[in-house]
Formats: C-alpha cells, structure tokens, sequence
C-alpha cells in the first residue's frame, strides 16, 4: 500500500522527464564546474556519463569538448581536449541533500585541498562491449599538475579551475 500524496495545487506547474532515470539525475541541481583538459582521445566520452571517485558517483561529464578557447600555451602535444565536468555534492548526502543547504563555497573549498593533496581526473572505460567511458578521479601524489608558464600547481585564475 502507498499513501496518497498532498493534493496538486491549482495552476502549478511540474517538470516532466522522459523517465525515471532522466527524473532522478534532475535532482542534482547544484554543482561545481572544472575543466579537463585531457590530451588523449575522448571517443566513448558523453554528455551524462559518470564522474566518480573510487567508485562513487560525484558528479556528471556536463559537454564534450566543452569551449576550445581556452588558452593552451605550450602545449607538448597540441591542443587537448577540454571536457566540462560538474561535481554535485548532493550525491554524497551532505545536508540531506537540501539543496538549499548545500554549501558550495564550503565544497569549492574542500576539493581545491583535495587538488593540493594530488587529486587528478582520468578517463576509464566503464563499459568494454559499447566503449563508453567515465571520468575517474583519485589522489596522485607522483604527478602533480604544473600551469604552463607559471609555477602554480593545480588551478588556473578562472571560475573553471583544473
């Protein structure tokens, strides 16, 4: 037995989705953009596909290739590819998951010392059949990241850092 809901209000208005799946990833309203700039093939890669730490889904791959204007100086290889991930920390239950409550300076805080500690993003086949892939994340402490041109490690002065 399932208890009846609240009764709709009249004139309200609803978002619909295609499916259930579509409807549960609408949740996620909150997030912090980064930019990854990935110097090997992104075939397989989507829009929608898994952004995970060890595992645990954290966010979501949002364009593939997002803008190539970012600037690439010095680049060993030519121009890499940049993908556009969002990070949602209501995937990970904080605050219940009220998006109201959600701190996103506290978030955008913690994951920069996650990227002083060595956190870095790959990209790893999630399915071999189709050869879709998903964004990995975890810490590697052996291969820091250097801006070209500067000493900074880690992020570049942009509302998207690395």
């Amino acid at each position: 037995y399932i208890p009846a809901g609240k009764e709709a209000e009249e004139d309200a208005s609803y978002e619909l989705y295609a499916d259930e799946e579509a409807a549960r990833q609408g949740t996620f309203n909150r997030y912090l953009e980064y930019v990854l700039l990935n110097e090997d093939t992104v075939r397989g890669l989507s829009r929608g596909a898994p952004v995970e730490f060890r595992g645990v889904r954290v966010g979501t791959v949002a364009s593939v290739p997002w803008e190539f204007s970012i600037d690439q100086r010095s680049r060993r290889s030519g121009f890499a590819i940049p993908v556009l991930i969002r990070i949602e920390p209501q995937r990970l239950g904080s605050n219940d998951g009220a998006p109201e409550t959600i701190d996103l300076d506290a978030w955008r805080e913690r994951i920069s010392r996650m990227f002083d500690y060595g956190l870095r993003a790959s990209l790893k086949t999630g399915n071999l059949f189709t050869g879709a892939l998903f964004v990995d994340t975890n810490f590697v402490a052996s291969h820091p990241v250097q801006v070209p041109g500067t000493q900074q490690a880690c992020c570049i002065d942009s509302p998207y850092p690395l």
